[in-house]
């Protein structure tokens, strides 16, 4: 059977993908993170509600019938892009985010009733719960000197309405 490596994300729209593109920027024109950071290609940046993991082909559309009616249920929110982080800590940095601010309760309700569904569908629940975030880079090398005074100074602030349509 084939197996593929699913998440539920929402896509950004193309004002947000600019501003983080620069925030890229940015952070690589410092210098000291250019050589141990993976950075993400701003066209798959997303936000993340649910990590599924490797799923039979044949339990996708179930999936994808789950998602439509969520997505027909729900308003359109706004979050902002705000702000600079890294996972776990910045001294010992794995992940580089920007954070999100604004409508986080509707966010985050979103992804507990979609971790409710799945699970409805028999996937397993997030242990880890939802942390609202946009991956900039993987850090390669977290013990690279400066590499937390590489992050200082790049900013991305626009606004997005999220659930977007669902595209096909």
């Amino acid at each position: 059977m084939a197996m593929l490596r699913l998440f539920i994300a929402i896509e950004l729209d193309d004002a947000l993908r600019a501003a983080l593109r620069h925030a890229q920027t940015e952070l690589q024109n410092n210098g000291a993170a250019n050589q141990t950071v993976r950075w993400v290609a701003p066209r798959n940046v997303h936000l993340t509600l649910k990590f599924l993991g490797n799923v039979e082909a044949s339990r996708v559309a179930a999936l994808q019938e789950m998602l439509a009616r969520l997505a027909a249920e729900r308003e359109p929110f706004v979050l902002t892009a705000r702000g600079l982080g890294c996972f776990p800590n910045s001294r010992q940095p794995n992940n580089v985010w920007v954070g999100l601010t604004g409508d986080l309760a509707r966010a985050a309700l979103l992804a507990r009733q979609l971790d409710d569904a799945c699970a409805a569908l028999g996937f397993a629940r997030d242990e880890r719960g939802f942390t609202p975030h946009l991956t900039l880079g993987r850090v390669q090398n977290p013990n690279a000197p400066h590499w937390a005074n590489s992050s200082r100074g790049a900013k991305a602030k626009p606004t997005a309405k999220f659930p977007r349509k669902p595209s096909r």
